[in-house]
């Protein structure tokens, strides 16, 4: 099973902020309940504070993982 967002947009920062830090909490505890123990992600060039926000949520980088001909970072959050 796998679960795709493509893009997340607000009126402003801070409600942007808001939903997404809301929105990765509700997957991240899907996941757990669901029994995964970790979450992937991919990012394409350019996307910089999107990438910010995943460090700052405990995703780190880790080797290509798909094919994504877009995607320049891979992540990885573990979910323990």
């Amino acid at each position: 099973m796998t679960h795709t967002v493509r893009r997340a947009r607000a009126a402003d920062e801070e409600a942007a902020r808001a939903i997404i830090d809301e929105y990765n909490d509700a997957v991240e505890v899907s996941a757990r309940e669901i029994g995964y123990d970790a979450i992937y992600l991919d990012s394409k060039e350019g996307l910089d504070d999107a990438v910010r926000l995943y460090r700052r949520r405990g995703y780190v980088e880790v080797p290509r993982y798909n094919d994504n001909p877009d995607a320049i970072i891979f992540m990885r959050r573990t979910l323990t």
